[in-house]
C-alpha cells in the first residue's frame, strides 16, 4: 500500500527569514501577559486622554506597581518587569509624582530593602532620529542586562508624551508618523519589552481616539482612555478601548488624592497626587442592560424645560 501523499518537498538554495507554519501544527499562543488582558508582554500600547485626564498619573502608577511586584493591577493579575519612564515633557512633574507613589504606596518595597528597578529618563527620545534610537536601545540595554542580573528582567518602556519625543514632526503624515511607530516596535523587539506611550486625544476628544494618524490606533496592541467626568471634575474614567486577543470595553472609575511631599527652599509646601482606585478597582462594564424605558430624571427635565 502506497504512504499518503504529503505534498511537494520543497529545498531552499538559500537562507530566508521568513517561517512557514504548517496549517495542521497551528496552535495559539499561551505565552503570560503582563497585566492580563490589558498589557502584553511584548509590542506598544498606548494611554491617552485630554489635558487634565490624569494620563500620566495613571501610567506612573501603574509602572511603579509592575515595578513593584504588584500582584494585582486593575483587578487583574500582574506581572514583575523592570521599568524605564521617559519623562519627555515634565520630568520634574514626574519626579514629584513618583515620589507620592512612593510615600504612600511603595512601604511595603522600603521595609524589604529593595531599590524598585524604576528608572526616570529626564529628556526626550527623538523617535525620528535612527541615531537617537540607536543611543537610546544601547543605554537601555545595558540597564536591562544589570536588572537581569538582579532575577528582573525589563518589561517596559513608557514614553510620556509621545508629541515630545516626536520633535516637531507632523502627527497627521501617515510617513513621519510610520516612521515613529516603527521605532517604537524596534525598541519593543530589541529589548524584548513592552513599549507604553502617553498620547493626546485629538480636538474631538475620544472619537477621534489618538491625536494625529489613524494608523497609531490600528496598529497598536492596546489602547487605554482616560477622561474626566462632565458632572464631577474630580472623577476619571479608565476604558479599556483596544486589547489585541484580549476582551475591551471594560472600566475603572479613579481620582486623585493630595500628598504632601514637605517644603521648598522658601518654606512653600510641595504636593502632588496619587491615583486612588474607586471601590474594588475590579473591571467592570458600563454597558447598560436592556430593559423597560427610564422615566426622565429631573436634570433631563430641566435641561428640556431651559431648551423651551
Amino acid at each position: 500500500m502506497s504512504e499518503a501523499y504529503e505534498g511537494p518537498k520543497l529545498a531552499w538554495s538559500r537562507e530566508s527569514r521568513f517561517r512557514f507554519e504548517a496549517y495542521d501544527d497551528l496552535e495559539p499562543s499561551t505565552k503570560p501577559w503582563l497585566i492580563r488582558h490589558a498589557w502584553p508582554m511584548k509590542g506598544v500600547a498606548f494611554v491617552a486622554g485630554a489635558s487634565g485626564a490624569a494620563k500620566t498619573f495613571f501610567a506612573i502608577d501603574a509602572t511603579a506597581k509592575i515595578a513593584g511586584g504588584a500582584e494585582k493591577i486593575w483587578g487583574r493579575r500582574a506581572q514583575q518587569r523592570g521599568v524605564i519612564y521617559v519623562a519627555a515633557e515634565d520630568p520634574d512633574g514626574c519626579r514629584a509624582r513618583v515620589k507620592a507613589f512612593r510615600r504612600t504606596k511603595g512601604a511595603q518595597a522600603a521595609q524589604a530593602g529593595r531599590r524598585l528597578p524604576f528608572r526616570l529618563v529626564p529628556q526626550p527620545v527623538r523617535l525620528n532620529d535612527p541615531d537617537e534610537v540607536d543611543n537610546f536601545i544601547r543605554d537601555a540595554s545595558d540597564q536591562a542586562e544589570a536588572w537581569a542580573e538582579e532575577g528582573t528582567p525589563l518589561g517596559v518602556v513608557c514614553f510620556d508624551t509621545f508629541s515630545v519625543c516626536l520633535d516637531g514632526a507632523d502627527e497627521n503624515s501617515s510617513a513621519e508618523m510610520s516612521q515613529a511607530l516603527a521605532a517604537l516596535f524596534r525598541i519593543a523587539n530589541e529589548l524584548d519589552c513592552l513599549v507604553v506611550v502617553v498620547a493626546h486625544f485629538g480636538k474631538s476628544g475620544t472619537s477621534a481616539g489618538i491625536r494625529g494618524w489613524s494608523g497609531l490606533t490600528a496598529n497598536a496592541d492596546g489602547v487605554i482612555t482616560t477622561e474626566r467626568d462632565e458632572e464631577d471634575p474630580e472623577l476619571r474614567h479608565v476604558t479599556f478601548s483596544k486589547v489585541k486577543n484580549g476582551p475591551a470595553g471594560s472600566r475603572l472609575d479613579f481620582t486623585l488624592e493630595d500628598v504632601d511631599l514637605g517644603f521648598d527652599d522658601v518654606g512653600d509646601t510641595i504636593t502632588s497626587c496619587v491615583v486612588r482606585f474607586a471601590a474594588s478597582a475590579k473591571p467592570v462594564s458600563h454597558k447598560r442592560k436592556a430593559g423597560p424605558e427610564t422615566k426622565p430624571g429631573p436634570k433631563l427635565i430641566l435641561k428640556a424645560f431651559n431648551q423651551l
